[in-house]
């Protein structure tokens, strides 16, 4: 039975600041180097994971802006609540589709306007940003 001496994560780091105060190291310096590789290795590991987990997002964005340009008329204006309530998708918020509605007007893919917007019950009218699309001439 080997009587082997695990050596922590917190060692090895207090070592390395040891080593770098003193020029000196208690453990073998290739047991050092090897910890350091695999520290390096599981951040490019990390790393790697958050640039898939924000493409993925990016392009569920990239999808819900398609979506709300669909949804556009080409004639008449839309508010945005009107818009959310077309795509009828309830995990789709008023934030969300401005956000989009913002992307695509600087894509010059949709255009806003102030709307009049008669109250409810008979009460005084709203102004309301609405957005259209803009078709592309051929």
């Amino acid at each position: 039975m080997t009587n082997e001496i695990k050596v922590s994560k917190r060692d090895y780091l207090t070592a390395i600041i040891e080593a770098m105060h003193t020029g000196e190291i208690k453990y073998d310096p290739n047991d050092v180097i090897a910890f350091c590789e695999h520290e390096i290795e599981l951040l490019d590991k990390k790393t790697a994971k958050a640039k898939e987990r924000a493409a993925a997002k990016r392009a569920e964005g990239d999808e819900l802006t398609e979506q709300i340009y669909d949804v556009l008329s080409s004639d008449e204006f839309m508010t945005i609540p009107e818009i959310v309530k077309a795509l009828g998708d309830e995990d789709v918020s008023a934030q969300k589709a401005s956000y989009r509605l913002r992307t695509l007007m600087s894509e010059n893919r949709a255009e806003k306007t102030e709307v009049s917007v008669p109250g409810v019950d008979g009460g005084k009218a709203s102004k309301k940003v609405a957005y259209r699309k803009i078709v592309a001439e051929d």
